[in-house]
């Protein structure tokens, strides 16, 4: 068994993981948000001149596309902001972990069958 000891963790490397799992995430939801308004949309559930959607985006100022297109670069935003609060977290943990020494890691060996 073998102790370590985990010191640092690189802020960029942290910012360029997060920005990619944040926007595969904000993908995979925007395109099921994408095909399950399709699908209220051709079934009749929501009409294109429903009362509330249409009172909504009338007060808004938007339409539809407008605001799949708003929503889409909101997300990206998001993303963005995600990440770079996560590569703020891994710089927090690089003050503390200097001033405490780090997270004590215990590694054992796995045994082959």
């Amino acid at each position: 068994m073998s102790r370590m000891s985990l010191k640092r963790i690189g802020a960029w490397s942290v910012f360029k993981f997060s920005a990619v799992l944040y926007l595969i995430f904000f993908l995979i939801f925007f395109i099921l948000f994408l095909v399950v308004y399709l699908i209220a949309m051709g079934s009749g559930a929501i009409s294109s001149q429903g009362k509330e959607t249409a009172d909504i985006l009338k007060v808004l100022g938007l339409s539809g596309g407008v605001t799949l297109v708003v929503f889409f670069f909101v997300g990206l935003f998001s993303s963005i902001v995600h990440a770079t609060i996560s590569a703020i977290g891994a710089l927090i943990y690089n003050i503390i972990a200097w001033m405490t020494g780090g997270i004590e890691v215990k590694l054992e060996e796995k045994k082959e069958e």
